[in-house]
């Protein structure tokens, strides 16, 4: 690869992060329009980087674009978030329960040490990685489960709903993090291989965080900021 083929990612890689973490810290609100022009002026970029990082975005599920309207942080109705997880509860439920019966001890080890690192990347407020981890934890139980469509089905669901988590319940905002306990008393459960225990547990974590969701405050940003 070229000199100037490296520098080009670099620069794209530069505005996609610029731009995630300014709708991570709310500074780009759901609902906001991204224009390339208006981007690529307050970065001090060509339009290029940004469209490619737009591009990203749209492809992880941020951003939707709309023909002749442009592109936008997507802004689900509290009606679709709530499907969204409830179909997410029925999925997790499952594959909590079948892995109670099924896990393995170096699955539960697995668990254990991401606790510790979603309570680490918690109190530092890293965010990226937060989420991150949080994601993995509920993969390993999907994957412990040993239904590996199930896996799949998981796998899509959580991706969705954790972009809800981001845009809607972000991580600045919490002064303590419930999904700590609660992650381990599923894993717990999932331990001492209790099947019903397993899938309550799993069920009272995921009503805790669509209650948690702040629905109310998801007014787009006219003249939005950047970090």
């Amino acid at each position: 690869m070229s000199q100037e083929s490296i520098q080009k990612a670099n620069m794209e890689e530069l505005v996609y992060k610029k731009i995630k973490l300014s709708i991570y810290k709310r500074f780009i609100r759901p609902g906001s329009q991204l224009v390339e022009a208006a981007i690529a002026k307050k970065l001090n970029v060509s339009r290029t980087p940004v469209r490619a990082a737009i591009k990203k975005l749209e492809h992880d599920g941020f951003v939707q674009v709309t023909p002749n309207r442009g592109a936008f942080v997507i802004k689900p109705t509290a009606e679709e978030m709530k499907d969204a997880y409830s179909v997410r509860l029925l999925l997790e439920k499952q594959s909590a329960g079948l892995a109670a019966e099924r896990i393995s001890k170096e699955h539960i080890e697995k668990l254990y040490k991401l606790i510790n690192e979603e309570e680490r990347t918690f109190d530092h407020r890293d965010t990226d990685n937060y989420y991150k981890m949080n994601d993995s934890f509920h993969l390993i139980i999907a994957e412990a489960s040993q239904n590996k469509l199930l896996l799949e089905y998981v796998k899509d669901i959580v991706s969705r709903t954790t972009i809800y988590v981001i845009l809607f319940d972000p991580l600045d905002t919490l002064e303590f993090n419930p999904s700590i306990e609660e992650h381990i008393a599923i894993v717990k459960a999932l331990e001492s291989g209790d099947k019903l225990e397993a899938e309550k547990a799993m069920e009272k974590h995921l009503n805790s965080v669509i209650a948690g969701l702040k629905l109310e405050d998801s007014g787009a940003n006219e003249d939005f900021l950047f970090l």
